[in-house]
């Protein structure tokens, strides 16, 4: 263990390995001491013996050199909906507030300890950490290797009720569309990050993954892949003409509004609102136009709240299965709304 002095300028920060963790793939964590005493209770560290998911064998994917996208993931037979795509042990946990300016007082310490959270990692696993991109490299940007490399391809995560990001190096390998095929999901039990097709994938195409909010704006987007990746996207629904570009972006405007009209109005509706069902099923058929797979289940959610307000047993059975499967596929069936959606369906 290392740490930053306890008088910086800064709140400290604390690196810890553990090289066992996950038959030996390692794990490095990065934070507040008082955090990485929390990581260190979680089962998956206290049992080096924890199972662990075995790389699917043979991969339904093969990683290769794709013009003008860097690395990418490419299907090489058909992948259908839910099924998984990657299981992988974090070998990086890092809390949010060590990414700093780098002309900040003391940054030239906490640089040292994402150098040493990656040293003391086994040396195969350190190396698909450096064999990663970085963006910030890519466009001359002069930042430390290791810090370009965890700021381009990391994962959001919350540790502690405070904001963290994970590393995954496999699972990085996945470039971004803003209308995915993927949903992938941390298991904070067990630390796997999990990756599942949100819809079916055929042989030679792209998995993708999303690096942002899906439901929002064309410009919205490229606004925000721009300032955070520093390119512009260009996946299909980025390149759709402009007429198709503004209908798209009415439909994220209406889907937007409608389910914040719905949100409101379930909880006190009585069974005689006839306006909740057409609300939603709208929802849900604007969802499905703009291809948000990686996204159903909040509209199936509400589909299934609308028709239950109305006394509809089946419909509830219906859209609450809907939502259980999407819920499954984005957040895992430990998520509380795939129990709160169990009960909504027995009732």
């Amino acid at each position: 263990m290392k740490c930053t002095p306890a008088n910086s300028a800064r709140d400290q920060m604390c690196v810890y390995t553990s090289p066992s963790f996950a038959n030996n793939r390692g794990i490095s964590v990065l934070t507040a001491p008082s955090i990485a005493a929390e990581i260190a209770n979680y089962p998956s560290l206290l049992k080096p013996a924890t199972r662990h998911p075995k790389a699917l064998f043979p991969a339904p994917f093969e990683t290769r050199q794709l013009p003008g996208r860097g690395m990418g993931v490419i299907a090489n037979r058909t992948i259908e909906r839910g099924e998984r795509i990657f299981a992988h042990a974090v070998v990086g946990i890092f809390n949010t507030e060590a990414f700093l300016t780098y002309d900040d007082e003391g940054y030239e310490e906490v640089e040292e300890l994402f150098h040493l959270a990656i040293d003391q990692l086994p040396t195969d696993v350190g190396r698909l950490v450096l064999d990663l991109a970085s963006h910030e490299e890519e466009q001359g940007m002069e930042v430390d290797g290791v810090i370009g490399r965890l700021n381009t391809n990391m994962f959001q995560a919350t540790f502690g009720d405070e904001d963290h990001t994970v590393i995954v190096p496999e699972t990085a390998r996945m470039n971004h569309d803003c209308r995915a095929n993927t949903m992938y999901y941390l298991d904070e039990k067990s630390l796997v990050h999990y990756t599942h097709a949100s819809r079916k994938i055929l042989p030679g195409e792209e998995i993708t993954t999303t690096y942002i909010d899906p439901v929002q704006r064309y410009e919205q987007r490229q606004s925000v892949i721009k300032a955070s990746w520093g390119f512009e996207c260009t996946c299909p629904q980025c390149t759709l003409s402009p007429a198709f570009r503004a209908e798209s972006d009415m439909r994220i405007e209406l889907i937007s509004s409608l389910a914040a009209e719905l949100e409101q109005e379930i909880p006190s509706a009585s069974n005689s609102s006839g306006n909740l069902v057409p609300k939603a099923e709208l929802l849900v058929s604007l969802y499905e136009q703009e291809r948000l797979d990686s996204s159903m289940e909040e509209p199936y959610r509400l589909a299934a709240l609308a028709n239950a307000k109305l006394g509809k047993v089946w419909e509830v059975v219906k859209w609450t299965m809907k939502a259980t499967e999407a819920m499954i596929i984005s957040e895992g069936s430990r998520a509380r709304m795939v129990d709160e959606l169990a009960e909504l369906r027995g009732k």
